[in-house]
């Protein structure tokens, strides 16, 4: 988990999506446990993203949010 291009924490237990089902950002796998925010940039990718690239991407977007 990133916060600001910054790595905060890690967990090594995930599930991978191996069809075209439904990807829910912001909730769990059954739509429960909602998150009650503001997720204003979500990107999905089919490959892990480095450390640098996850900063790179932080700082072509942070000047949108005043950060």
């Amino acid at each position: 988990l990133y916060m600001n291009g910054v790595q905060v924490d890690t967990n090594s237990s995930t599930t991978t999506n191996s069809g075209n089902g439904i990807i829910r950002i912001g909730a769990y796998n059954d739509a429960s446990n909602m998150f009650n925010g503001d997720i204003n940039i979500a990107q999905v990718y089919n490959r892990v993203l480095t450390a640098d690239e996850i900063l790179q991407n932080f700082n072509a977007q942070r000047g949108r949010f005043g950060i």
